[in-house]
């Protein structure tokens, strides 16, 4: 929980008190070099601030030496805070209603861990939609969603009941028409909303129908090019162990992790049938979603980009002091270090990969901008 402060602000210099503890202003724009994950902290001391010309005189920081007071004339500026919005999710799911699953059988556990995910009240606000893939050879059957994404949990109850009663026909599932609908329908939603990021999740086994003259390698490059592209689609994906249809392991999960890097997502999340796969299936939902969090935040309203920075305060830090996070002007400017820079999409700010990685390992802190006298 971040500890309440009191921001007082003479002339253009700001201190914040926070229980006793004074820092002093964060590193200047472009300035860390620090290599630390959580990016440099606020240091302390410094000296006061001069007075206005018609305030009273400034107050110094732990070790600082006030300033003078002024007489007569123009009222003192004051820096702004605001917690990060960022950039919005979606997930849209395909999940494999071949034969092979049904037998394994993994359907069941499956639904169960989906559902668990969507009546998770921590995922409130995640956008998710749906659909089931077979023996079907048409993209657009796939870029057709049973459920469409809509934020969670007004669509829970909607997923809950898209379950097929009855598998597709097939033992394998077609793979490289799956890859390429659920792209072309997460490039089409994230392209008409500017503000939300949509990433395809396949779950399913290795498995494969290549009735429709395409197969696994195909789908790998679906996923390449949709990467690639603008705007850049993310595959992830959960592969399901046969284990119990497959008891020599002749089923190689490979390429299922093939086509996550390919999708820009580092490998599948393997998840092996059990009496547990439930559990398994909700946990690896969760930490795709994690995974994917957008490292984008929008700047905030009328502020001048020259005067931010980003405030990065964990939770449970003892001395409840921020890590600063500096703007720098590109990502080739970010190297090891935490920072942020103008995203490419207009009126957001790009965290650098270190602050993302930082972000992402979980709802471990609070993410603030500070806009700083000019």
């Amino acid at each position: 929980m971040r500890t309440g402060c009191l921001l007082l602000t003479v002339g253009c210099a700001d201190a914040v008190y926070t229980l006793g503890y004074l820092p002093g202003d964060g590193t200047p724009s472009d300035a860390s070099t620090s290599d630390a994950p959580l990016g440099s902290p606020d240091a302390s001391g410094g000296t006061g601030g001069s007075g206005g010309t018609s305030g009273a005189g400034g107050s110094g920081a732990m070790s600082g030496s006030g300033g003078n007071a002024g007489s007569g004339g123009t009222a003192a500026c004051q820096a702004t805070r605001s917690e990060a919005e960022f950039k919005g999710l979606n997930l849209y799911l395909m999940v494999d209603n071949s034969i092979g699953i049904a037998f394994q059988p993994a359907s069941v556990p499956i639904n169960q861990g989906i559902t668990m995910f969507v009546d998770d009240p921590a995922n409130a606000g995640l956008g998710v939609g749906i659909n089931f893939y077979g023996v079907s050879c048409e993209p657009l059957t796939y870029a057709t969603p049973r459920v469409a994404v809509a934020e969670l949990p007004a669509v829970a109850a909607e997923i809950r009941m898209s379950f097929p009663p009855v598998p597709l026909m097939g033992v394998g599932a077609v793979i490289a028409a799956t890859v390429n609908g659920a792209i072309q329908y997460a490039a089409a939603l994230e392209s008409g909303d500017r503000d939300r990021e949509t990433d395809v999740l396949i779950i399913g086994d290795a498995f494969f129908d290549f009735s429709c003259g395409e197969g696994i390698t195909e789908a790998v490059g679906y996923a390449r090019d949709g990467f690639a592209a603008t705007p850049s689609i993310k595959t992830h994906v959960i592969g399901i162990d046969a284990s119990l249809i497959d008891p020599l392991n002749a089923s190689d999960l490979t390429p299922l992790d093939n086509l996550a890097a390919a999708g820009g997502t580092g490998r599948a999340l393997h998840v092996s049938v059990s009496a547990n796969s439930a559990n398994q299936i909700y946990d690896a939902l969760k930490f795709a979603a994690r995974s994917a969090k957008p490292c984008e935040v929008k700047q905030p309203d009328g502020s001048v980009l020259e005067q931010l920075e980003m405030e990065w305060l964990p939770d449970g830090d003892p001395v409840a002091t921020p890590y600063i996070w500096p703007r720098l002007t590109n990502a080739a400017a970010c190297g090891p270090r935490t920072g942020f820079y103008p995203s490419s999409n207009l009126g957001y700010l790009q965290l650098c990969p270190a602050a993302c990685d930082v972000i992402r390992a979980g709802p471990t802190g609070t993410l603030s901008i500070r806009e700083d006298c000019p």
